[in-house]
């Protein structure tokens, strides 16, 4: 059997943090608002483009925001090694 400080927590809890983290924005209204302008410049752009323009320009638009979710996951993960860090020397 496994002693306790064999355990890589950090392994154990992040992907039901992050799970859950994701759950909290998509209620909330500062959120909702700014996806709803961003979706507005999107459209405006969109309609100035052709269609490979608009195209490519999706592309970059896609991979700027996978590039963005990777810095918040990685944000994320290493707030909450800080924050456990932080707790085990406490007790």
């Amino acid at each position: 059997m496994k002693d306790l400080k064999d355990f890589d927590v950090m392994e154990l809890i992040v992907p039901q943090l992050t799970d859950r983290a994701g759950r909290f924005y998509i209620d909330d209204e500062e959120y909702l608002q700014s996806f709803e302008k961003q979706e507005q410049a999107f459209s405006k752009i969109s309609e100035l483009l052709t269609k490979e323009q608009e195209t490519a320009f999706s592309q970059y638009v896609d991979r700027v925001n996978a590039t963005t979710e990777i810095i918040e996951r990685l944000v994320y993960i290493q707030s909450m090694k800080d924050m456990f860090s932080v707790i085990c020397k406490i007790c």
